[in-house]
């Protein structure tokens, strides 16, 4: 799937996280390359994301959404609201482990 947004250019946290976090020399490789259908160019992408971090950067993000998340369902008084919120949750961050 990530290749196919690198590949079309779709917007995507990864790639904005990427041109903030990256390098002159790295965004300059990701403005050249990303949305170009080039398996080179998918790949170059790649490595500039492996350079920054970025799968790291994603998985703290969304575990940091996931706990915050988690505090604030304290708050609701229903608990089947509660349990069928964590139920999707936990189905969702489970593709990220």
């Amino acid at each position: 799937m990530i290749e196919s947004d690198i590949a079309t250019g779709r917007c995507s946290w990864l790639i904005t996280e990427a041109l903030r976090k990256g390098t002159p020399s790295q965004r300059d490789v990701l403005i050249k390359n990303y949305g170009v259908p080039k398996e080179e160019a998918v790949e170059n992408v790649k490595d500039v994301f492996e350079q920054v971090g970025i799968h790291e950067m994603h998985h703290k993000a969304a575990n940091d959404i996931f706990e915050s998340i988690q505090k604030k369902l304290k708050f609701v008084s229903h608990r089947l609201v509660q349990k069928g919120i964590m139920s999707l949750l936990a189905a969702m961050m489970a593709k990220y482990k």
